[in-house]
């Protein structure tokens, strides 16, 4: 799950394509706020947003935004 900040759309697109092209539903701008077994033993996880997903497999994508504050005092 990216969120749109955190990286260019032309470079985000050009990494998660190939993950949409295998089938992987993506959802950007969403957060897990919570992951759960199912009485049934599906894996589920709900979203921020309230959505509830099972799945076999869920990836999570962590981004970082720099900080460069340091960097720009050093170039002074």
């Amino acid at each position: 799950m990216m969120e749109r900040e955190q990286a260019p759309t032309r470079t985000a697109r050009r990494h998660l394509q190939p993950f949409e092209d295998a089938g992987v539903h993506l959802m950007p701008g969403r957060r897990v706020d919570a992951r759960r077994r199912r009485a049934d033993g599906v894996l589920e996880v709900v979203l921020d947003d309230g959505t509830a997903l099972a799945a076999n497999v869920i990836v999570v994508l962590l981004g970082a935004t720099p900080r460069v504050d340091l960097a720009a005092r050093a170039g002074r």
